[in-house]
């Protein structure tokens, strides 16, 4: 039985070239699955990539499109120095920068929209026919 090396939850490190497919930098993630994710930079930009060339082997990122970068992708970014690291997409549901804005954006005009009356003409609209009117 093979003594195998335990990493704490959050761990990152750089995966050898010599275990890694050509043209690929990759680094092990330790998250809360037993297993570590992987994330992969590649030189080019594919189905299976995000915008920028960046894979992870984690749900989030596999079972999304289109490809945005998750929390481990994000960390390795951190971590190494690697790309711009932007907060926006960490804390809010993986929103980038312009999809936050268009969001703030919808949200201003919905508060706007209620606080208007619906009217037609010139005569306040009264909805379901509410004229007061009795049931017995």
């Amino acid at each position: 039985m093979a003594n195998y090396l335990k990493r704490a939850e959050g761990d990152i490190w750089e995966i050898p070239a010599s275990s890694s497919p050509l043209w690929v930098r990759q680094w092990g993630y330790q998250g809360s699955a037993k297993e570590p994710y992987i994330v992969s930079k590649k030189n080019k930009v594919d189905g299976g990539t995000s915008s920028d060339g960046w894979a992870c082997s984690c749900r989030a990122f596999t079972q999304h499109s289109p490809r945005k970068d998750c929390k481990h992708i994000i960390n390795v970014k951190h971590q190494y120095g690697m790309g711009i690291v932007n907060p926006t997409k960490h804390a809010v549901a993986n929103l980038d920068s312009e999809e936050a804005a268009a969001f703030a954006e919808f949200k201003r005009q919905q508060a706007q929209n209620a606080k208007q009356k619906p009217v037609s003409g010139n005569a306040d609209l009264t909805f379901f026919q509410n004229t007061g009117r009795k049931f017995r």
